[in-house]
């Protein structure tokens, strides 16, 4: 063990001193042979650099507390062979161990017999001055701990062999790099020992003691059968607004599995790609699913990627060895195509299953993440996959309102909803278009979470409190925006996101959208009330609204000049086309009537020809009356 030369003298110097008491207790002298002590008023006696010559016990300690706290921020650091990480010696559990200091500093030279006193003035004629120093200690159960949480921002990961792609689509590669983790006994000794004997104050430094973790892989010529591609997938994001960073973690966590190789056998871990989950590693807070919620956390969007990188791996037709479905549904892949990933919970795994080396290449730009396998291809040529998710069940999920003391008066939030359901997944197989088999490949159950209104209500009076438990119980949304005292849309600012706007439309209407493009349109029609709402009062702004909302379409916009131009260019070709429309219909009828009354005029004839004919052939079977000498005719009666 090192030790501090300091600590060596103060511990002798307190062995002398209390042999020089022990001394003047054994040869007493008469009461009157006390006289009042004869030290200098400055300059004999020190702590460590400052003068405490004649200061009380109390006036000692507070030169000692003043100094531990100084201590307390000095900082000690740890440092790896790529990473260093800091903490305070606070943070360490410092404390001093000579805890009767400040009474033995208090009573030099002021007490005991005059033998007793003439020692000390005598040992600081000599010396100059009495030096005493603080006993530093730090806890052991605390640094190990410390050691222990700076392994996440020290360790190494290993970086296995990978391949990269130039501009011709040939492979490079990337060499591999061995990593290294801290062993955190060894350290925690190490470190333990220099603070409690080597260090004084200051910042300290401690070299961790690390263990290397190697790296694995190696080109060989089976790399070359990689010529095919056997499955992608790809999926879109959000990039603007408080989806960003979900952005960065997309495009951060899609280019640490870019160029990764994997040779038969060989099985990939999603997390371990990925991990740590740090700000250190290139990841930020965004939101994600932690217990039935959406919250912010740190990698939030991650689990896009492994769900993304799940299809590819699906049409690659690989092992899947692990796979978990998200706990709440997601809006980039169907049901039961989804794979999520947690932190020392949840991963996702699968082999490279097939004769060689597979590829896996990946990127995120402009809202999209892409990940496609490129290996050996050996399925039969005219196979095709296809894949089906079926829902079994659904659970519709509602709206909770609720007043938030938390929040200030005046702010609302919302937090989105998602329906309970249950699905199954299914790969077709088809051979020259005909299917030919249909496999399940996953079965999953997702919780429902109801969305949630939080009405913030700290500060506000009680009559406000009061009208706003009514209107929650009604859920009037319009009462409540306006007993919240809000411009227009919880947003006093008169500035409203897109986003925000969305969440408020789909809450606030409270009923099933035929497409999200209704939603959309909608939600910009809540931002240009909400930008003008300072114009007008807030009861006809939102008036304003609920007339429009209730139609269950967004109003027209004001067309532009240019489009008020088209639009009667357009309405004088529809009249022109409707007169063309009515004069060709006229001509019609008229033909029409035309060919009728001809046909007539036919029919008439022919009738009076047979007519004709008829009385001819008549009159040649029965002659006229008068030609007749036999047999007249009888009278008729009269009528």
């Amino acid at each position: 063990m090192v030790l501090n030369r300091r600590k060596i003298f103060t511990a002798v110097l307190f062995a002398a001193l209390a042999a020089v008491f022990l001394y003047a207790g054994v040869f007493s002298v008469r009461a009157e042979e006390k006289p009042e002590a004869a030290m200098r008023t400055s300059g004999a006696v020190y702590l460590e650099n400052i003068d405490v010559t004649g200061m009380s016990r109390d006036e000692v300690q507070a030169v000692i507390d003043k100094k531990m706290e100084k201590y307390g921020q000095d900082i000690i650091e740890i440092y790896a062979p790529e990473a260093t990480y800091q903490y305070t010696a606070q943070e360490l559990g410092i404390y001093y161990a000579n805890t009767d200091l400040a009474d033995i500093i208090s009573t030099v030279g002021m007490n005991g017999n005059v033998l007793a006193r003439y020692r000390i003035e005598n040992y600081i004629r000599e010396n100059g001055a009495v030096y005493f120093s603080l006993d530093l200690r730090v806890t052991p159960e605390m640094v190990y701990n410390a050691v222990a949480d700076s392994c996440v921002h020290l360790n190494l990961a290993p970086m296995n062999m990978k391949l990269g792609k130039d501009e011709k689509g040939e492979f490079y590669t990337i060499p591999k790099k061995d990593g290294y983790h801290v062993m955190v006994d060894e350290t925690a000794n190490i470190m333990y020992e220099y603070l409690c004997t080597a260090w004084h104050g200051g910042v300290g430094a401690v070299q961790a003691v690390t263990e290397v973790d190697e790296a694995v892989g190696a080109v060989g010529d089976d790399v070359k059968m990689m010529t095919s591609v056997l499955g992608t997938g790809f999926t879109n994001y959000e990039t603007t607004g408080k989806y960003e960073n979900r952005a960065k973690n997309i495009a951060n966590a899609s280019a640490k599995i870019n160029g990764t190789i994997l040779y038969p056998g060989d099985e990939f871990s999603t997390e371990a790609a990925l991990l740590p989950f740090t700000e250190e590693n290139g990841y930020f807070y965004a939101p994600g699913y932690e217990n039935g919620y959406v919250v912010d956390t740190i990698g939030g969007g991650v689990c896009q990627v492994s769900s993304t990188l799940y299809r590819a791996v699906l049409e690659a037709e690989l092992e899947v060895t692990e796979r978990y479905q998200h706990s709440m549904l997601v809006s980039y892949v169907e049901p039961s195509m989804d794979a999520t990933i947690a932190e020392g919970s949840l991963d996702f795994k699968f082999k490279n299953s097939t004769d060689a080396p597979i590829y896996i290449e990946s990127w995120a730009k402009d809202g999209t993440v892409y990940f496609g396998i490129v290996g050996h291809e050996t399925r039969p040529a005219g196979r095709t996959l296809g894949f089906e998710s079926e829902i079994l069940s659904r659970e519709k999920a509602g709206v909770a309102y609720t007043l938030d003391s938390s929040l200030d008066y005046g702010t609302i939030k919302f937090e989105d909803s998602h329906d309970g359901l249950s699905g199954a997944a299914y790969k077709i197989v088809y051979q020259d278009g005909v299917e030919v088999s249909r496999e399940h490949i996953s079965s999953s159950k997702y919780v429902k979470a109801d969305g949630l209104c939080r009405v913030g209500i700290r500060n506000a009076p009680q009559a406000a409190v009061d009208a706003l438990n009514s209107a929650l119980a009604s859920k009037n949304m319009s009462e409540i925006y306006l007993l919240s005292g809000l411009d227009i849309w919880g947003d006093p600012d008169g500035s409203l996101s897109l986003d925000d706007a969305k969440l408020i439309v789909q809450v606030s209407e409270g009923r099933a959208f035929s497409s999200d493009e209704y939603i959309l349109g909608m939600a910009q029609q809540v931002v240009a009330f909400n930008a003008n709402a300072n114009g007008e009062s807030v009861e006809d702004a939102v008036a304003q609204w609920w007339s429009m909302i209730n139609q269950l379409a967004p109003p027209e916009p004001t067309p532009t000049p240019e489009q008020q131009a088209a639009e009667q260019a357009a309405q004088q070709a529809a009249e022109q086309a409707a007169q063309q429309a009515a004069e060709q219909q006229a001509a019609q009828q008229a033909a029409e009537q035309q060919a009728a009354e001809q046909q007539a005029a036919e029919q008439q004839a022919t009738e009076q020809q047979a007519a004709e004919q008829q009385a001819a052939e008549q009159q040649t079977e029965n002659p006229p009356a008068e030609q007749q000498t036999e047999n007249p005719p009888a009278e008729q009666p009269e009528g």
